[in-house]
C-alpha cells in the first residue's frame, strides 16, 4: 500500500498538528505501508517554527514534495493574508498546491490523506477530486470546521461553513478524533455522507520521550505542558493549589509548579497565582515538541486544563502524549471527549472552575503518588487504545475499505 499524504503542518512549521500528522505515519511505515507527502517550506511569519522533528519526519517519507522554493523568506499574498485577517493563512498555496498534485502520477498511490486544520487544505482537494475523480480521498479532521465553538471570527465562521457543505459530499472517508465533533458534523449531512465517518483519536510514540529518570521524594513536580489563553486558564488551579496548602503548609517545600509553553502574562501575575509561596510557579515558554514530551515523563504529576465550557468537542492530542509520558494525570476537563477518557483511563480529575473538586482531586492524586508511585493509576488496556500501533492499525483498515 502506497499512501500520499498532503498536509501543511510538517517540520519546521511549530504547531499542534505537526506531532499530530507525523506520528501515525511513522508507525504505518512500521506496517508494510509506503507514504510521500506534499507540503510547504515557506510558512506565514506569524507562525512558529522549529527543526526537531525534522529527523523524524525524514525517516518517515520516502518522497518529499514541496510546492513553494525552499529559498523563498517571504511572500506577498502572506503578508495580504495576514493584514486582511485570512481565515486560514494557508489558502494563500492552494493554486500551487493543486499544480504539484496535477504534476504527479497519482495512479502511483492508493489513496491521499489530508490532515486539518488548516482547512483550507480541503478546497484543494475538492479541486483536485473535480480533475481527477477516481482519486481516493480520506480526509482528517482534528479539529471541527464549521461550526467549531471556539471560533468566535465571523469571517472564518462563514468561510469555513461555505467549504465544508462542499468538501463533504467528495471525500470517500472522514476522520474524526471524537465521537462529540463527529455528531456535529453530522448532523449537517445527509445519510450516505455520515456512512463516510470513523473516529479515530490521536496517538503516542513511546520511542520520543527517552528515558524516565528516578523522581525526587523530596520535591513534587506538578506540570502542565502547552498553551494558556483566554479561557483556557490556571486561575482555579492556582486558587486549589492555595486551599490544600492552607490545609497541609508542610506541602508548600515541597511542590514546584512549572508551565511548560506561551502563558498569557496576566495568567502569571493573577491573584490566585501572587497568593502562592515565592518560587512556586515557574514558566519555560518556549520549548520544542520533543523537549516537552521529556518535561512530561520527568514530572510527578500532569494536569490537564481545558477550558471551562458547557461541552468539550475536542479530544486533544495533548493527552495522548501525556498518556504515552506514563506520568499520573489529573484531568480538569468538562462533559466531553476527555472528561469520557480521562475517567475510563482512570485519572483524577475536577471541573475546570471547580476549585474546592480540584483542591480535593489534587491532595488525592498526591497522597497516592507518595505512598504507591505511578505504577499503580492507570487502566493499561484504555492506554494503549491511543499507542501510535493501534491508531495506525485503524488509519490502515480505513485506508483499505475505501481501496477496495
Amino acid at each position: 500500500m502506497r499512501i500520499l499524504v498532503l498536509t501543511y503542518a510538517f517540520p519546521p512549521l511549530h504547531v499542534q498538528m505537526t506531532p499530530v500528522a507525523l506520528k501515525p505515519m511513522a508507525a504505518m511505515t512500521k506496517l508494510g505501508v509506503s507514504v510521500d507527502v506534499v507540503t510547504v517550506r515557506n510558512f506565514p511569519s506569524t507562525l512558529p517554527l522549529s527543526d526537531d522533528l525534522v529527523p523524524y519526519a525524514d525517516a518517515i517519507f520516502e518522497k518529499k514534495i514541496f510546492v513553494d522554493d525552499y529559498k523563498k523568506t517571504g511572500s506577498w499574498t502572506l503578508k495580504c493574508g495576514e493584514l486582511l485577517r485570512l481565515p486560514d493563512l494557508m489558502a494563500t498555496y492552494s493554486r500551487r498546491t493543486l499544480h504539484a498534485l496535477l504534476n504527479l502520477d497519482l495512479s502511483r498511490y492508493d489513496a491521499i490523506l489530508t490532515w486539518s486544520p488548516f482547512h483550507s487544505i480541503n478546497q484543494v482537494m475538492m479541486e483536485l477530486k473535480s480533475e481527477r475523480p477516481s482519486v481516493k480521498w480520506v480526509a482528517q479532521f482534528s479539529d471541527p470546521w464549521a461550526g467549531n465553538p471556539l471560533e468566535r471570527h465571523w469571517s472564518t465562521n462563514r468561510w469555513n461553513s461555505h467549504f465544508e457543505q462542499r468538501v463533504v459530499p467528495l471525500a470517500d472517508a472522514i476522520i474524526h478524533s471524537s465521537h462529540y465533533s463527529m455528531r456535529m458534523m453530522a448532523n449537517a449531512v445527509g445519510t450516505a455522507d455520515k456512512n463516510k465517518f470513523s473516529v479515530i483519536g490521536h496517538c503516542y510514540d513511546r520511542s520520543l520521550y527517552g528515558i524516565r529518570e528516578p523522581r525526587s521524594r523530596d520535591r513534587f513536580v506538578i506540570r502542565y505542558v502547552g498553551t494558556l489563553f483566554g479561557r483556557r486558564t490556571p486561575e482555579p488551579f492556582f486558587a486549589a493549589v492555595q486551599g490544600l496548602l492552607t490545609r497541609r503548609p508542610e506541602l508548600a517545600s515541597v511542590f514546584s509548579l512549572e508551565l511548560v509553553g506561551p502563558v498569557e502574562p496576566a495568567m502569571l501575575a493573577s491573584d490566585a497565582a501572587s497568593s502562592l509561596p515565592g518560587g512556586m510557579v515557574n514558566n519555560a515558554p518556549h520549548v520544542g515538541y520533543l523537549e516537552s514530551l521529556r518535561y512530561m515523563a520527568g514530572a510527578d504529576l500532569l494536569v490537564l486544563i481545558e477550558a471551562n465550557v458547557k461541552v468539550n468537542l475536542f479530544l486533544p492530542s495533548k493527552l495522548a502524549d501525556y498518556v504515552g509520558s506514563g506520568t499520573p494525570i489529573l484531568a480538569l476537563v468538562p462533559p466531553g471527549a476527555a472528561r469520557d477518557f480521562t475517567r475510563s483511563l482512570g485519572c483524577w480529575h475536577a471541573e475546570p472552575g471547580n476549585v474546592d473538586d480540584i483542591s480535593q482531586a489534587l491532595e488525592q492524586a498526591f497522597d497516592h503518588i507518595q505512598s504507591k508511585g505511578s505504577a499503580t493509576w492507570r487502566n493499561e488496556a484504555v492506554a494503549q487504545t491511543l499507542s501510535a500501533d493501534t491508531i495506525a492499525r485503524q488509519y490502515k483498515s480505513i485506508f483499505e475499505r475505501v481501496i477496495a
